[in-house]
């Protein structure tokens, strides 16, 4: 039994780490959401591209925080596996969307499409991509 409660306070401590790291990530995602949308405006200007942009920024600021409640509810204990498999499915939805509106936000910028290929998949270098010039 002196096992268990040490493996159980370990996740404890685990999932409380994740909790405060989460957090965190709120924060800086909802700067970073800021700063896209600033961004998207001055590539698109005052377009539905940079409206689209900045969305698909505030829907990954979103996800951020429904990822932290879900730490804190694997935490408190009040998570089921089939909670789980929802907010996977929700990801992968979101997860295309963010990378679609990506892909057309570097094609704007005249990265080659190899390269866009690349970043999307997270191989790539932004600063080291190669555009049309």
């Amino acid at each position: 039994m002196g096992k268990a409660n040490e493996e159980a306070k370990r996740i404890k401590a685990s999932l409380a780490e994740a909790k405060e790291e989460m957090d965190d990530l709120l924060f800086a995602s909802r700067d970073f959401t800021e700063e896209a949308k600033k961004s998207a405006k001055a590539v698109y200007e005052n377009s539905e591209a940079a409206n689209a942009t900045t969305a698909a920024f505030r829907g990954l600021s979103k996800i951020t925080e429904e990822i932290a409640g879900s730490v804190q509810a694997s935490y408190e204990g009040n998570l089921k596996l089939e909670d789980l498999a929802k907010k996977q499915e929700k990801l992968a939805k979101s997860k295309i969307k963010f990378e679609t509106e990506y892909r057309q936000a570097l094609g704007k910028a005249r990265i080659d499409q190899a390269d866009i290929n690349k970043l999307v998949k997270g191989q790539g270098d932004l600063t080291k991509v190669s555009n049309g010039d």
